[in-house]
């Protein structure tokens, strides 16, 4: 009997780690990551606002702020999808995430489940009262929220986008009125 015990002890000892394993490995292979090397850093605003200059007049940028756990932005993020593959040579198209750092790999499987493959940033500074009125002054810092980058002038939406034709129209528009 106690020889009985000792094997079973054995068998469990062995095979419960190779299951554990093998249920990692099963659970890691069908899961696409968006590469974490593609995502652009941004510790402080004052990196990301040196980034967001139009320095290319022909180019219109297009940053829209969003995270994972905002559910009005993860709806809107296939848009901003469709614009950038639609538009690509006149628009630059970013997602901006004011998700943590320490979320970074479910922010790199997010986005691979979702294939994106729109530029992605990462804005790591929380001083949010200190910079969401430099993006605008009026930005109560609701998300998700677009900024649209034409002529050296900014055109600012804090809304949530509910199809394609309403973002291309705003989009449109703001490019018209910055030739204004």
């Amino acid at each position: 009997m106690l020889q009985n015990k000792a094997a079973l002890f054995l068998i469990l000892l062995i095979c419960i780690p190779v299951t554990i394993f093998c249920q990692n490995i099963e659970d890691n292979s069908d899961t696409t990551s968006f590469p974490l090397d593609e995502i652009l850093q941004f510790d402080k605003y004052e990196d990301l606002e040196l980034f967001m200059k139009n320095e290319n007049p022909e180019k219109i940028k297009i940053i829209n702020f969003w995270a994972t756990w905002c559910k009005p932005c993860v709806r809107e993020l296939s848009l901003f999808e469709l614009l950038n593959q639609k538009n690509r040579g006149l628009v630059e198209v970013y997602l901006i995430s004011l998700d943590k750092i320490g979320d970074i790999e479910k922010l790199c499987k997010f986005l691979g489940k979702r294939e994106i493959s729109t530029k992605v940033g990462l804005l790591l500074d929380k001083r949010y009262n200190e910079w969401i009125g430099k993006v605008n002054e009026d930005w109560s810092g609701a998300i998700p929220a677009t900024l649209v980058i034409s002529n050296g002038k900014k055109f600012f939406f804090e809304q949530e986008f509910e199809n394609y034709h309403d973002l291309e129209l705003v989009v449109k528009n703001s490019i018209e009125a910055s030739k204004l």
